[in-house]
C-alpha cells in the first residue's frame, strides 16, 4: 500500500495516476493524437495494481463512490483526467487505484456498477485550448475483486458521442441521447440502446421510424422503474428557419420508454413540475427519482450567455407520475 498525494483538479465519473493532460505537449497542444499517443506510452510503463491508500480527497468534480475520470477547467486550459479514486462511506477515507492499461482520459463519459464490475463507456478528449475534440465510443470493464481494467470487444452499439446517459437495468446496460461534436459539426442523439453484460452484445431499442420520440439531446437524465425507463431534461441546439442559425432547446418534458413495446410515451406533466434544465443529479429511492440542482443558460444580447444555477430538489412519484 502506498500513500497517498492526491493534486488538485475538477469534473468525471472514477482508476490511476491522474495524468495531466496538458505537460504532455510542447508547442503542440491541440494535436490530440499526440497527447493520447503519450497517454498510452506512459501507461504501458504501469505493470501491476497499485492502491494508494489514505489519501486526500480527489478535486471537485461531479459524483460517484467509485469516481473515475472527468475534467477541471483552470482560467484558459481544460485538463482531462484517467484517474479512479474509490470512496470508503463508512471510514469517509478516499484511496486511489493505479492500473495498468486502463482507459485514455475523457470526460462526459458515463458509467454503471454491477456487483463485480465498473462499466464505462464513451465520453471525449479535449485539447489544452479546447479547439479540438476526440468522442469515444469503446467499453471498458473494471475488476472490483483486483481492481483491473479490461476493453470490452463488441461490435455495432452507438456512434462516438459524450453526454449520453445509462442506467443498469438487470444484467443489461441502458443508454440514451448524448451528442458529437468535431469542431465542424454537432450532432444531438434521442436513440436508445441496450448492452447485455453476459452476452456482450449491443442491441438498438429505437426509436422506431415514425414513431413519437424525445428529442435529441444530451445532459439528461435517467430513472428506471421495472420495465420504464423515464427520461427527464437535457440540452441540445436546434436550428431554426428565421435567421438560418442556432439556437439552444432547454428540455423539462418527462418521457417513458417502455422496454417491452419499445414505444416512447410523453408524461402528462402533474404536481410541481421542475423546471428546464441539464447538469443535474438523479438518483432512485424506492419508487422515487429525486433530482437535485442543474444549471439553465439563457442567451442575451451579443452572444452574452447568462447561467443560472440550481440547489433546488425534486421528487417524482415513479408509479403515479407526479411531482
Amino acid at each position: 500500500m502506498l500513500r497517498c498525494h492526491a493534486p488538485a483538479r475538477h469534473h468525471h465519473r472514477a482508476h490511476r495516476q491522474p495524468h495531466a493532460a496538458n505537460a504532455a505537449l510542447q508547442g503542440g497542444e491541440d494535436d490530440i493524437d499526440a497527447v493520447l499517443a503519450k497517454f498510452k506510452l506512459d501507461d504501458e510503463r504501469h505493470t501491476r495494481v497499485e492502491v494508494k491508500e489514505n489519501c486526500p480527497a480527489p478535486s471537485p468534480r461531479d459524483n460517484l463512490v467509485l469516481l473515475y475520470g472527468g475534467e477541471w477547467y483552470t482560467t484558459d486550459r481544460m485538463h482531462v483526467y484517467s484517474d479512479l479514486f474509490v470512496l470508503n462511506v463508512e471510514k469517509l477515507s478516499w484511496k486511489q487505484v493505479v492500473s495498468p492499461s486502463g482507459p485514455l482520459p475523457r470526460t462526459s463519459h458515463q458509467a454503471v456498477c454491477t456487483r463485480t464490475a465498473l462499466w464505462v463507456w464513451g465520453g471525449e478528449f479535449t485539447s489544452l485550448n479546447q479547439e479540438k475534440f476526440r468522442h469515444y465510443r469503446d467499453l471498458w470493464r473494471l475488476n472490483l475483486a483486483d481492481w483491473t481494467w479490461e476493453q470490452i470487444p463488441s461490435k455495432g452499439g452507438p456512434s462516438p458521442r459524450s453526454g449520453h446517459r445509462m442506467a443498469l437495468h438487470g444484467k443489461r446496460i441502458l443508454l440514451f441521447g448524448g451528442f458529437f461534436d468535431n469542431g465542424k459539426e454537432t450532432k444531438y442523439y434521442n436513440d436508445a440502446w441496450s448492452f447485455c453484460t453476459e452476452e456482450l452484445k449491443w442491441t438498438s431499442l429505437g426509436p422506431k421510424p415514425g414513431h413519437t420520440a424525445p428529442a435529441p439531446r444530451g445532459g439528461c437524465q435517467l430513472a428506471l422503474n421495472g420495465d420504464q425507463l423515464f427520461i427527464f431534461g437535457g440540452y441540445s441546439v436546434k436550428k431554426t428557419e428565421e435567421d438560418k442559425g442556432a439556437r439552444a432547446a432547454w428540455w423539462a418534458a418527462f418521457w417513458c420508454l417502455d422496454l417491452k413495446s419499445l414505444e416512447f410515451e410523453r408524461v402528462k406533466k402533474q404536481g410541481m413540475v421542475p423546471n428546464p434544465r441539464t447538469a443535474f443529479g438523479m438518483v432512485t429511492h424506492r419508487k422515487r427519482a429525486v433530482l437535485f440542482g442543474g444549471i439553465l443558460d439563457q442567451e442575451g444580447k451579443g452572444d452574452r450567455l447568462y447561467s443560472t444555477l440550481y440547489n433546488d430538489m425534486y421528487a417524482f412519484n415513479l408509479e403515479n407520475r407526479r411531482w
